[in-house]
């Protein structure tokens, strides 16, 4: 008996001091009628710039950013800025720069389901 409730005590802790997950990608999605190039730097590998090219109709997973502590809904609502990147710039196939700011969370679309999560920015035509 003795042992029974030890056990069923064990159990209990380590249900419940399990932490949170969530897994967010950030992803660009190209809803344009050509290619678009992005580039970009985050703040946590200052100095490296990197560049992309995402095809038309297609999307990128420029980052996934997956830790404990929390959940995707809690995190994704938390959000008020783009906080992975230093940078974010974006061209049409014509060279033209992207008008709106790519850093603003305003622009972004968030959305949670369990523990998974995206952040997506949908790049279209009448945006250059």
């Amino acid at each position: 008996m003795k042992n029974s409730i030890v056990f069923l005590f064990l159990m209990i802790s380590i249900f419940f001091s399990c932490d949170p997950v969530y897994n967010i990608d950030y992803n660009i999605i190209n809803n344009t009628d050509g290619n678009i190039k992005i580039i970009y730097e985050f703040n946590f590998d200052p100095n490296v710039i990197d560049t992309s090219i995402i095809e038309s109709k297609k999307k990128l997973i420029l980052y996934n950013d997956s830790k404990i502590g929390s959940t995707s809904k809690a995190y994704v609502a938390s959000l008020d800025s783009i906080y992975l990147f230093k940078s974010i710039q974006i061209f049409n196939s014509t060279g033209s720069k992207y008008i709106k700011d790519p850093l603003n969370i305003k622009s972004w679309h968030r959305m949670s389901k369990g523990d998974e999560g995206t952040v997506e920015l949908d790049v279209r035509t009448e945006d250059f």
